[in-house]
C-alpha cells in the first residue's frame, strides 16, 4: 500500500523559477491514525532543521486534504537512494558521509541519536 504519493517535480513560478518537492499525505491514509501522526512528525522534524546539509522544508499544507509537505528538490537525490544504487559504500565514502551528517550536531550542541 502507497502511503505517501509524490508528485512529479513541477517549476514554481514565484520569483526566482525553483524546483520543488511536493510530498502529499494519500487520500486513502488520511484516517488511519499512525500514518497521519507520522506524517505530522516528519512535519514536526522538518520545520525544526535548519542547516545546509539537510534538506530544507519550505511549506505544508495542513488544514485541508490532500495535506502536503514542501521541501527543496535534490538534484542528485538522496542519499537513501545513493545507496540503494551504488551497492556498499567504500569505507572512507562512508566516513565522509557519516561525518557530513554528523558535523551540524556538534557545533550546534545538539545530540544525534542513532537506532539500528
Amino acid at each position: 500500500m502507497v502511503v505517501f504519493q509524490r508528485d512529479p517535480i513541477f517549476q514554481d513560478y514565484v520569483e526566482h523559477a525553483s524546483q520543488v518537492v511536493v510530498k502529499k499525505l494519500a487520500e486513502e491514509v488520511t484516517n488511519d491514525d499512525d500514518k497521519l501522526r507520522a506524517f505530522i512528525d516528519e512535519l514536526a522534524l522538518l520545520q525544526k532543521i535548519r542547516h545546509p546539509n539537510f534538506v530544507q522544508f519550505l511549506g505544508a499544507v495542513t488544514q485541508s486534504s490532500p495535506m502536503m509537505i514542501v521541501t527543496e528538490y535534490l538534484p542528485k537525490g538522496v542519499l537513501c537512494a545513493y545507496m540503494k544504487e551504488g551497492g556498499q559504500l567504500k569505507p572512507l565514502k562512508a566516513v565522509r558521509f557519516a561525518l557530513d551528517i554528523a558535523r551540524p550536531y556538534e557545533k550546534g550542541g545538539m545530540f544525534l541519536w542513532v537506532t539500528m
